[in-house]
């Protein structure tokens, strides 16, 4: 039985001390659109993949009608010298034992092969749409959460989100037991079934590209989530009447 195998994609980047960046899917996919569109404009190269029998029993159909097996995919960019390590694909394990061995083995792949941080991605669900979605920081090492609230981060998350489940959350809370220091990045967003959090996921491009300088034109990034708005034509996802105030702290969670 295949629990959880990696499998080389390419060559195997030499890496110093890399910074991992996760973006999975979850609530309105915030953090695989996030990380997706960051994998593609940093021209990072693919060069491992994870599989398992513990993803769910589904392949996924590509624009060429081709079928894409549930995974994760390994990517890398080396950015003015900083080694960076993007984790995304479509698919994670469903049942809570094998998300907890999952967790494990992306952290113990990271530990052994030198990774100094990692960023896990995703939204928060409100039930109104948020107009300029505020990102909220959680981590397991306060010096690493204070880099970020010179970007804007909302820091003060208690009382916000309720927990962050998946993947996101593990690799989040585990990641002390590797030695890895960890934050997650939560982009404000709507929680309906329908919705895709673009405008969520620009603002993690933007917070990213601001805090790591990975080079992304802010002029391009308008450009192309105006457009993958229009192209998605997602408008009749229509968000509940407007509050000031999100969910209480009990119905908020991130799943993914």
């Amino acid at each position: 039985m295949n629990e959880f195998k990696f499998s080389k994609e390419g060559r195997m980047p030499n890496l110093n001390k890399p910074i991992a960046i996760e973006g999975l899917p979850g609530i309105a996919n915030v953090g695989k659109i996030a990380v997706d569109y960051i994998v593609k404009n940093v021209k990072s190269k693919k060069f491992l993949s994870l599989t398992s029998d513990y993803f769910p029993s589904t392949v996924y159909i590509g624009e060429d009608s081709t079928i894409q097996k549930a995974g994760i995919e390994f990517h890398h960019a080396k950015i003015k010298k900083q080694d960076f390590i993007f984790i995304t694909g479509n698919s994670q394990p469903t049942s809570e034992p094998y998300s907890y061995r999952f967790a494990r083995a992306i952290l113990e792949w990271l530990r052994e092969h030198g990774c100094s941080s990692i960023i896990t991605t995703g939204g928060i669900g409100l039930i109104y749409l948020p107009e300029k979605p505020k990102v909220y920081c959680a981590g397991n090492d306060k010096r690493f959460i204070k880099e970020f609230e010179k970007f804007k981060v909302k820091t003060k998350v208690y009382g916000t989100v309720g927990s962050i489940s998946g993947a996101t959350g593990l690799l989040l809370s585990l990641a002390d037991d590797y030695g890895i220091r960890s934050v997650s990045l939560l982009g404000e967003t709507l929680a309906h079934p329908l919705h895709v959090g673009i405008n969520s996921a620009k603002a993690l491009v933007n917070l990213l590209n601001s805090k790591y300088n990975l080079g992304l034109k802010k002029e391009e990034i308008d450009k192309d989530f105006k457009e993958t708005i229009q192209e998605m034509d997602i408008s009749d996802v229509q968000p509940k009447t407007k509050t000031d105030k999100a969910v209480p702290s009990g119905d908020v969670n991130y799943i993914g």
